[in-house]
């Protein structure tokens, strides 16, 4: 589905403040700025604006052409040799063919050096709307490379800095004949949101529900985009997957660890499902966190995680030996971050890459659904899906699996179906006869979606064991279809909801 807002990118050398410009525009501050040059390596899309300006903005890795350049930039931080200029060259040019509208950006230190008139010759070969900008406008040399900078022959350049927000007005005048106006929305107020109001992905308290005998059935809710985020330790694959997924190599992606700087957010269809795909940095020990850059990075990803409605954890299965029997699916690390997405009560799916190079891959699969169980309480059954995403194998299984939760999540059942399947299941099993007597459960009812909660009303549930809480909650999954999503389940003590209605059992 084609973008109906032009599309603008950022084009320039390493460290000219490509990423501090976009953050000011995306208004998300999601780009990692670091004074290290070559700190974006992956494009990054957002949509953006300037005054009442409407665009999608790209944001691409530093370009690098010439070797004098390339030597300089490895001697001012040896730690960005790992990963060869030329690569992010190839990665940003590609970007930027992408793009309706090139912002040419200019260092207003240095101004103009020899890279950036290779590229500029580069640039205009595409026959692309070119607007050179000169940043660090706060500087009194910046206005000295005008002259230098018009030479590249884009016009005269806009000097500007974003950071102190400087010229952006002069920016936004170049771009009006490009970029529609956001329409202006019309004040109306706010609706009054009952208590007993359901708001799908609401921060309800269990404490805050009030059980009201005439609500109205939880109202099916309509389609919305699959917000997934792809997480994992350094190095297991995530950016070879998310570039599997999209069918193109836009993120840097290879044997180092740490080649994805930026949560890198793309937008892709299967089976006319929307999926809004974030790839995180690799999340590492806090003792190696030793840097402000990896920092943010981390704080990215547990950003990531708590947007997404589904968190795909990938995990290296390459070390399994089932006959040592030492092999944990999770390691200390991946225990955090896996601890990370069940504390915010996210579905997590477990995608065991490198599947090509496990050899009992029966094992390693009964191994890995054995230590799910006991790990991931709150989802009766998670999924664990093999993949090998260079090869492009189990990626089908692993977007049908996708879908299979997204839908999940989001289902409502009747309150009548739910009691129904409570009195079955108290038929077969009653609650266990507390010291204060009989234990009672009365009713049920769905009191949010995505990801679903169940609110139940009795006497005497500050008794009711946690066992058995856990055998409820389980046996409510299978009968309802959530077995492979997080199901909250809350107890209430209430008077009998019962008096003066209708008996709930069915006719």
């Amino acid at each position: 589905m084609k973008p109906t807002l032009p599309t603008l990118a950022l084009i320039g050398r390493p460290n000219v403040g490509k990423s501090t410009l976009f953050n000011v525009m995306s208004r998300e501050g999601r780009a990692v700025v670091h004074n290290a040059p070559g700190t974006t390596r992956d494009a990054r899309l957002a949509p953006a604006a300037l005054g009442r300006l409407v665009f999608n903005l790209l944001d691409t890795a530093g370009v690098e052409t010439t070797p004098h350049t390339k030597e300089r930039i490895q001697a001012i931080h040896k730690k960005q040799s790992d990963v060869k200029p030329a690569d992010l060259t190839e990665k940003a040019i590609r970007a930027a063919k992408k793009a309706d509208i090139l912002l040419f950006v200019i260092d207003g230190a240095s101004g103009p050096l020899p890279s950036d008139e290779e590229l500029a010759a580069s640039l205009r070969k595409m026959g692309k709307i070119i607007i050179p900008i000169i940043t660090k406008a706060d500087m009194s040399v910046a206005e000295d490379h005008i002259p230098a900078t018009q030479s590249l022959g884009f016009g005269d350049p806009i000097v500007l800095s974003a950071e102190h927000r400087m010229g952006m007005s002069a920016l936004e005048d170049a771009l009006a004949q490009y970029c529609p106006l956001a329409p202006e929305a019309p004040e109306e107020p706010k609706p009054e949101i009952e208590d007993e109001e359901i708001t799908e992905a609401s921060a309800l308290s269990p404490d805050d529900i009030e059980i009201d005998e005439d609500a109205p059935e939880l109202a099916p809710l309509p389609p919305a985009p699959l917000r997934l985020a792809i997480v994992g330790r350094p190095n297991t694959g995530k950016s070879t997957l998310t570039n599997t997924l999209l069918r193109d190599d836009a993120m840097m992606t290879g044997p180092l660890s740490g080649l994805t700087r930026d949560a890198v957010t793309h937008r892709f269809f299967y089976r006319d499902q929307e999926i809004i795909l974030t790839d995180t940095p690799g999340l590492r020990k806090k003792a190696k966190i030793t840097e402000e850059l990896e920092e943010k990075t981390v704080g990215q990803t547990l950003e990531s995680i708590e947007k997404a409605d589904v968190v795909l954890l990938l995990v290296d299965a390459a070390p399994f030996s089932i006959g040592a029997g030492k092999w944990q699916l999770f390691d200390e690390q991946d225990t955090k971050i896996a601890a990370t997405i069940l504390n915010q009560n996210k579905t997590i799916i477990v995608a065991l890459t490198k599947w090509d190079l496990v050899e009992d891959k029966e094992g390693c699969l009964e191994e890995t659904n054995f230590q799910l169980a006991r790990r991931v309480s709150h989802i009766k059954q998670p999924l664990a899906i093999p993949i090998c995403a260079p090869k492009g194998k189990g990626i089908k299984t692993l977007l049908d699996g996708l879908i299979k939760v997204h839908h999940q999540s989001r289902q409502t059942i009747s309150t009548g179906k739910l009691n129904r399947a409570l009195a079955s299941l108290l038929a077969k099993n009653p609650p266990p006869i507390s010291s204060r007597g009989v234990i009672k459960l009365k009713f049920i009812r769905q009191v949010m979606a995505a990801p679903p909660m169940l609110a139940i009303w009795g006497n005497r549930t500050a008794q009711l064991p946690l066992t058995y809480q856990t055998y409820l909650r389980n046996q409510l999954a299978s009968a309802c279809g959530w077995e492979n999503v997080p199901l909250k389940v809350v107890f209430k003590a209430q008077k009998n909801p019962f008096s003066g209605r209708t008996s709930w059992k069915k006719k």
